[in-house]
């Protein structure tokens, strides 16, 4: 597999990282709102909050790590190993 190949599905699998991130967050907003019967007129400002806790930079460090092994796998099945891995516990949205 070529490396510009390898350099586009990591920056595709740090898009969808973060988006994944953002889904959740959001929800969690929105289940408050929900719960609390008003929409937060900082909802913009809890997302970003919410991006900079422990947790949430855990999980990009975690993907950081895997996108690391993905640009120095030349092998095709282990690249689909490691994608596979990384999305197989992971719910989809409604």
């Amino acid at each position: 597999m070529k490396k510009e190949l390898r350099q586009a599905i990591s920056a595709l699998m740090r898009h969808y990282t973060r988006l994944r991130m953002s889904h959740f967050h959001l929800i969690g907003i929105m289940l408050t709102a929900q719960q609390t019967g008003k929409m937060p007129d900082d909802w913009l400002i809890q997302l970003r909050s919410l991006r900079e806790l422990p947790e949430s930079r855990a999980v990009i460090e975690e993907s950081e790590e895997l996108l690391g092994r993905v640009l120095q796998t030349a092998d095709e099945d282990a690249l689909t190993a490691l994608i596979s891995e990384a999305l197989k516990d992971d719910p989809l949205p409604n």
